[in-house]
C-alpha cells in the first residue's frame, strides 16, 4: 500500500509539470496563429493528453518499470508510444484535419521541435544539477582532506 500512495504522489508531481508545460505550449502556439481564447474542452482533452504522457513517463523514467537502460534508449523507446499517444489525441479530438497532409506535417514537426526542446531543456538542468553537486563534493572532500 506504501508504494502505491509513493506512486500516487509521484503521479500527481510529474502530471502537475506535464499539464503545466502543455498548457505553456499550447497557448504560445495559439498565440503565434492568432487565438485569443481557449475551449475548456480543450483544456480537459489537454489534461487527458498530459495524464497518458505522464504515465508513459513514469514507465521509462521512474526507474521501477524499465530498468538499467541507456538514457537514450529510453527517450528513443518514450518517443515512439509518445507519438502514438499524441495521434490518437489529435485524431480523436480533432485537433488536425485528417483530409490535410500539410496540416499532419506540421502537426508532427511541432510535437518533434518541442520534444527535442524539452529534452534539451532536461539535459541542461541535469547538467547546471551535476555541476552543483559536483561542487558541493569537492568542498565535501576539501573539508574530510582537512581533518586530522
Amino acid at each position: 500500500m506504501k508504494k502505491f500512495f509513493q506512486f500516487v504522489v509521484e503521479f500527481k508531481s510529474w502530471l502537475s509539470l506535464c499539464f503545466t508545460a502543455s498548457i505553456l505550449i499550447f497557448i504560445t502556439i495559439s498565440w503565434l496563429v492568432g487565438e485569443e481564447t481557449v475551449k475548456i474542452a480543450t483544456l480537459f482533452q489537454i489534461f487527458l493528453l498530459a495524464a497518458g504522457v505522464t504515465l508513459l513517463q513514469f514507465v521509462f523514467f521512474s526507474g521501477r518499470v524499465v530498468k538499467k537502460m541507456r538514457y537514450s534508449v529510453r527517450l528513443v523507446l518514450f518517443l515512439l508510444p509518445m507519438m502514438a499517444l499524441i495521434t490518437v489525441c489529435a485524431v480523436s479530438f480533432g485537433w488536425v484535419p485528417m483530409e490535410n497532409p500539410g496540416a499532419w506535417v506540421m502537426f508532427f514537426v511541432s510535437f518533434l521541435v518541442c520534444f527535442v526542446l524539452i529534452c534539451a531543456g532536461f539535459e541542461f538542468c541535469f547538467w547546471v544539477t551535476g555541476k552543483k553537486y559536483d561542487g558541493l563534493l569537492g568542498e565535501y572532500k576539501a573539508k574530510r582532506e582537512k581533518r586530522p
